[in-house]
């Protein structure tokens, strides 16, 4: 969903049959110096990548907040090596840093590659920089600050012992979407749902200030 996905979206889709989901933050950021763009996956410390799991080239994963492992992409962030340290531009137009993460600065620990990847030799698209995606990073769940999550990915476990593109693996991803999508389509409408009542009742409690700012210049 466009609106992002709480903890109560995640627990619904985890209570379908034979589906396992994980979630995560994701924003695009420029690394300051080098003015290259980078999209940061945060990483669950306690219980690892249950999908999309990283291929370690060197290094390691992040252990502790703080820590970033970086795309082994040749030629992005060039030069920096393990213990060397990235810093994020600040501004709400380079992903806003100060408000979507603890911190803004990190130590390199490791080079990565991701699943999400093998074949696609670019990063994908932006926002922020020139628009295309220079590379990603790995960083602590715990260095962001969000109240939801920008991505979830899902995974049938029943479809992991078939061979991928087969007839059967197909056959079956066939059987299981319609079901999946409308209970997908239903938490969007229930987000949808929650997001405007949040803008109505801050529109009402400033309505509310307004005429109290008002009955005090009256009296």
């Amino acid at each position: 969903s466009t609106y992002g996905s709480t903890e109560e979206d995640i627990a619904d889709i985890n209570d379908y049959s034979g589906v396992t989901t994980m979630a995560q933050y994701a924003n695009d950021f420029i690394v300051d110096d080098y003015l290259e763009s980078i999209r940061l996956y945060s990483y669950d410390l306690q219980n690892g990548q249950k999908i999309n799991d990283y291929h370690v080239v060197d290094g390691r994963l992040p252990k502790q907040p703080g820590e970033i492992a970086l795309d082994s992409r040749e030629g992005f962030l060039r030069d920096l090596s393990i213990g060397d340290t990235i810093q994020l531009q600040l501004g709400e137009e380079v992903g806003n840093p100060e408000e979507t993460l603890h911190r803004q600065t990190f130590e390199v620990v490791g080079f990565v590659m991701s699943p999400m990847f093998i074949e696609v030799p670019t990063r994908g698209n932006t926002t922020v920089g020139n628009g295309t995606l220079d590379g990603f990073g790995v960083i602590a769940r715990d260095d962001y600050n969000m109240e939801v999550y920008t991505d979830a990915f899902l995974r049938l476990e029943a479809a992991k012992d078939a061979i991928s593109y087969s007839e059967a693996y197909d056959e079956y991803i066939v059987q299981e979407s319609d079901g999946l999508e409308e209970l997908l389509a239903q938490l969007e409408r229930r987000r949808s749902t929650e997001i405007q009542n949040e803008i109505e009742t801050e529109i009402n409690d400033g309505w509310i200030e307004i005429e109290k700012a008002e009955q005090e210049l009256a009296d």
